[in-house]
């Protein structure tokens, strides 16, 4: 019996514990409309950033070296899931992650230490440079004068393919539920063939092998501002996705006239994005998906826009605004 009442006055304070528990959880007369008038605040997780497409240029070129396997890795950590980055091709065919089909004279040193002039950088031309020659350049270390808080490291440029290997780890390790995104563009121009670049045909041919390759083909779009190569790589691949790169342009139409079909994306200068404009892309039923948006200001004037994406050297930034 003494163990009986033991027991009892044990259960007491727990059954009048989960009592007033229940009291409180439940709101009182006159406090169930404030309890129903509170926003439900949407969960990280599953917070969808307006559906906006935030790009990470050159990975995140303000925050780490341009264009580097750090700089990709930063972005992806960031939240970005495309990746949009330069390709050149050097003398032993190997499709390089570069701005530049030379050694900017921003990113590197000769390999004595002394610095590259402006006016020499062209000297150090990839096309005509093995793949084993490039890789001894450190790219990350100087200073850049435009991106004064980059952080500095020793990087190379990486080929595509070991870019995509990069990534398909942080995919694995991060269990993400849709593959990571490549927006690639390829740095030719007409009077580059030959000198920095491949002819047209066997650039563009080097390319689509490499995003083969590397097994991103379902995932990846290309861009140029040059409509020679856009055309070519339509041709041949019809449904691959075409980012149309324009910098400035008095007549849109004229432009998608010249290029003589309607590319899945209009990417131009954020400075030309207006009423007219984007009447004008959605009107063609394109996306409309504006560069190099780095200024606080100027990335919450595009977003008052219904764009479908946003390039960035600061994707962070971006992600500030839309969490506001």
């Amino acid at each position: 019996m003494k163990r009986q009442n033991t027991f009892l006055l044990w259960l007491l304070p727990l059954f009048f514990g989960l009592y007033s528990c229940a009291n409180v959880s439940e709101p009182q007369e006159g406090e169930k409309e404030q309890v129903e008038a509170e926003p439900k605040r949407p969960k990280m997780s599953s917070f969808k950033f307006r559906e906006i497409d935030i790009q990470g240029h050159r990975g995140c070129r303000g925050l780490m070296p341009e264009n580097s396997i750090p700089a990709f890795m930063k972005a992806l950590e960031l939240g970005v899931r495309t990746l949009e980055l330069d390709v050149v091709v050097t003398q032993d065919s190997q499709v390089v992650v570069s701005h530049e089909p030379w050694v900017s004279h921003l990113l590197a040193n000769k390999l004595d230490g002394r610095p590259i002039g402006p006016n020499e950088e062209r000297r150090f031309n990839i096309y005509k440079m093995p793949y084993s020659e490039l890789i001894k350049y450190d790219c990350g270390s100087l200073p850049h004068p435009y991106f004064p808080t980059q952080q500095k490291m020793k990087v190379i440029k990486p080929r595509l393919l070991d870019v995509v290997k990069s990534v398909n780890l942080f995919e694995m390790k991060a269990e993400l539920e849709k593959p990571i995104h490549y927006n690639i563009e390829i740095k030719r121009l007409p009077e580059y063939d030959g000198r920095y670049c491949p002819p047209v045909e066997e650039f563009v041919d080097l390319v689509l092998a490499a995003i083969d390759s590397a097994g991103i083909s379902g995932h990846a779009n290309i861009q140029a501002f040059d409509w020679e190569t856009l055309r070519l790589v339509h041709q041949k691949r019809p449904k691959m996705p075409i980012s149309m790169l324009v910098e400035e342009t008095d007549d849109p139409q004229k432009d998608l006239d010249e290029l003589g079909f309607t590319p899945e994306i209009y990417s131009c200068h954020f400075s030309m994005v207006n009423d007219t404009l984007v009447d004008w892309v959605k009107g063609h039923k394109m996306q409309l998906i504006p560069w190099t948006v780095n200024e606080t200001a100027d990335i919450e004037a595009m977003l008052a826009y219904p764009l479908d994406g946003i390039i960035s050297d600061y994707p962070n930034r971006v992600m500030d605004v839309l969490m506001q």
